[in-house]
């Protein structure tokens, strides 16, 4: 019986132990996220972008290839950018006038549905007070995500300059890299990284 309770004890304190662990890591990784996830996405988009930047090296000086790539990456990102805001500020106004017209047209239905006009003034009375509790809404929203948005600029600034280094450095990182495993692993990590 000894055996059996020790075996289960081993057992628990092994999950326990292995709850443990990964909480540290999840936490450790939260604590980094600022830093991390800029660096995980430059590495992606400068390994898509790269053959672009490389075959800019043939014209240009491996520098001002890298450059060029980022640089115009950051126009197409800031492009896309002001036409989703552009859209999204024209819609609103769009927003405003069919609740408008909702209502009007509700006033004149008021008869066949059986509202009178006092019911009615109190539906809107109700969507002003919705609409202002909405505003408020998304005031503190705003206000509150201006932590985020100070954040993502960041991000943005640090992912912009590791995607430099990345198209720029991309063969001296590649060997660095290489050289890390033991000779034997060194053909097939080479490979994987091509």
């Amino acid at each position: 019986m000894s055996s059996v309770v020790q075996r289960v004890g081993i057992a628990a304190w092994t999950i326990i132990g292995c709850v443990l662990v990964a909480m540290i890591a999840v936490s450790a990784l939260a604590a980094v996220s600022e830093l991390v996830l800029p660096l995980i996405f430059a590495v992606l988009v400068g390994a898509a972008i790269y053959p672009l930047a490389r075959r800019l090296q043939r014209w240009m000086h491996p520098a001002a290839a890298a450059a060029t790539v980022v640089l115009g990456s950051l126009a197409s990102i800031g492009l896309v950018a002001v036409m989703v805001v552009r859209n999204i500020v024209q819609e609103t106004g769009s927003l405003a006038r069919q609740i408008d017209l909702a209502l009007s047209e509700l006033g004149g239905t008021t008869d066949s549905v059986g509202l009178d006009t006092e019911t009615l003034e109190r539906i809107r009375a109700a969507l002003r007070d919705a609409a202002a509790l909405i505003g408020r809404g998304i005031a503190s929203l705003l206000v509150g995500g201006i932590g985020a948005v100070v954040g993502f600029v960041a991000g943005i600034v640090l992912a912009v300059l590791i995607g430099y280094y990345v198209l720029k450095d991309g063969p001296i990182i590649k060997a660095w890299i290489v050289k890390q495993f033991p000779p034997t692993a060194q053909p097939e990590v080479r490979d994987f990284l091509s």
